[in-house]
């Protein structure tokens, strides 16, 4: 039986990633934001996208720009038109990771003609326009929130959901293999997503599923509706490579230092995988009030200034400038306001 496209692409596409390893780090450490991604979940994303081969990608949620860049370099190996439309309220991508990777010569006019980097409310998306004429779409759903669920599933599903489409979800643990314990531990049970981040709640278990992230119950309840179960990449991975020696050894000796892992979490889900009809919940358009009260969320501020603590660093350590960053961004307000920020 062939490897599921989840271990597949790290399977078929490791030598060429081992090939370009250099290149591929240079521009992982050049977005330097490792507190999202590490660097074998990019690399395993990466190496999806490759093997995919979509048309369009669509990424909800795109911060300091990681997914960005690892998407548009691997349509810069493809032929064919191919676009990436990201979808985000941040504006560091323009402001800041861009700059740095022109500066360093990473980048180019053809490889940056991919990428649609749109800094805007989720919420308010054309997504027919979006879509447009493409045939075999990926998705990266990595905003939170139910209202940007609100919009992956009765508002971008019934589009996709005929054609070729791969729905890829982060920030989803596999309980199974990342050990960590079901207890409490003196906490109360999970609260939402900004209890979950900060801590005052413990995590999210459903099934094999751990999380805090609150989009994950309408992603099951979607998948549930139309005869799928939401997929385990890390199970998946441990099925098709870590179950096989001679495979696992394989990769682990193509792949360069810390670009492999067997634990990546992530979850995804296709339509594709089962025959329609396909069901779709009713998209609930939020009045102006609504809207600013329930608006999808960055993480917390706690959780957004650790993510700079570990950017901002001078030969790999804090520094006076580290902190000097962080609060003069804090002064500008350039962090995500928790009342009102649109993911």
């Amino acid at each position: 039986m062939q490897a599921h496209l989840v271990s597949r692409c790290l399977l078929n596409q490791a030598q060429q990633t081992a090939q370009n390893a250099a290149r591929l780090r240079g521009l992982y450490e050049t977005v330097g934001d490792s507190n999202s991604l590490k660097l074998h979940q990019w690399i395993h994303f990466y190496a999806l996208a490759s093997e995919y081969e979509p048309d369009l990608i669509i990424e909800f949620g795109r911060g300091y720009g990681n997914s960005t860049c690892l998407f548009a370099e691997a349509l810069s190996h493809m032929t064919g038109k191919r676009r990436i439309v990201s979808l985000c309220n941040s504006s560091c991508w323009d402001e800041e990771t861009l700059p740095k990777l022109k500066k360093k010569g990473l980048v180019d006019q053809k490889w940056l003609s991919t990428v649609d980097a749109r800094t805007l409310d989720i919420l308010s998306v054309d997504y027919e326009e979006v879509v447009g004429d493409a045939k075999r779409v990926l998705v990266l759903w990595d905003a939170h929130g139910t209202e940007v669920a609100d919009c992956v599933l009765a508002k971008l599903m019934p589009i996709v959901g005929d054609r070729e489409h791969f729905v890829v979800m982060h920030d989803i643990s596999d309980a199974r293999y990342v050990g960590n314990s079901k207890r409490y531990n003196g906490l109360p049970f999970w609260r939402g997503q900004e209890a979950g981040w900060s801590g005052e709640s413990a995590k999210l278990h459903l099934g094999w599923l751990e999380t805090v992230v609150e989009q994950a119950i309408p992603a099951i309840d979607f998948t549930i509706r139309n005869g799928l179960e939401l997929g385990s990449a890390d199970h998946q991975v441990k099925l098709d490579i870590c179950d096989n020696a001679e495979v696992l050894n394989s990769c682990d000796s193509i792949y360069p230092q810390g670009f492999f892992g067997t634990v990546n979490h992530w979850a995804f889900f296709t339509l594709n995988d089962t025959e329609g009809p396909y069901t779709y919940p009713r998209y609930l358009p939020l009045s102006a009030a609504q809207a600013v009260r329930q608006a999808p969320r960055y993480p917390g501020l706690d959780h957004q200034i650790q993510v700079d603590l570990a950017r901002y660093r001078w030969f790999g350590r804090r520094s006076p400038f580290t902190y000097a960053r962080v609060f003069a961004k804090m002064v500008l307000g350039r962090y995500a306001s928790l009342d009102d920020a649109r993911v």
